[in-house]
């Protein structure tokens, strides 16, 4: 003689349940990981953006005179009638330079940067430690800071040393 179970085969509501909160945590797990490597590739790409911005000016920057021959030996600062970056000839007329949106030497605006901000910072450094602040124009050295922010949050900084380059040091 057989048993018949009235059983039936197959889910019951509370075994459906448990696999959609199962399923469920698991989608939530995935979209939270997701979200944080979106939001990792949006700050690198950001980053990888302004440092090619801060590359460009620190390049321009180191490119020029160490001082501006029109002046005596030791000046610091720019001329009168340098006003806009395309009149810079040396090094030290960057100081305090800041644009935004980023821009080309001849003015031209650097399209899709609207929300970068470029700053460049110079100052003299003793010639030994390269990094203590000196008097302006007392030494053979300077320092050249160039920050790139986006929505005020620091993006790059890139820094070089630029060297007076004569027979007197």
């Amino acid at each position: 003689m057989r048993c018949h179970s009235t059983r039936r085969g197959g889910f019951t509501y509370i075994e459906a349940v448990v696999s959609s909160l199962i399923l469920s945590l698991g989608i939530v797990s995935a979209m939270h990981v997701y979200g944080t490597y979106a939001k990792g590739a949006l700050i690198d790409s950001e980053m990888a953006l302004a440092e090619g911005l801060a590359a460009e000016l620190l390049a321009e920057v180191a490119a020029q005179a160490f001082e501006d021959s029109a002046f005596a030996p030791g000046s610091f600062g720019r001329a009168v009638d340098e006003t806009v970056r395309a009149d810079f000839e040396d090094v030290d007329d960057y100081d305090g330079w800041c644009e935004s949106p980023p821009q080309a030497r001849d003015g031209t605006v650097l399209a899709d940067y609207s929300d970068y901000v470029r700053c460049v910072t110079v100052y003299n450094v003793d010639e030994a430690t390269l990094s203590a602040k000196a008097v302006d124009g007392s030494t053979a050295a300077k320092r050249i800071e160039v920050t790139v922010t986006r929505n005020g949050r620091l993006r790059a900084q890139l820094e070089a040393i630029r060297m007076r380059c004569d027979e007197t040091y």
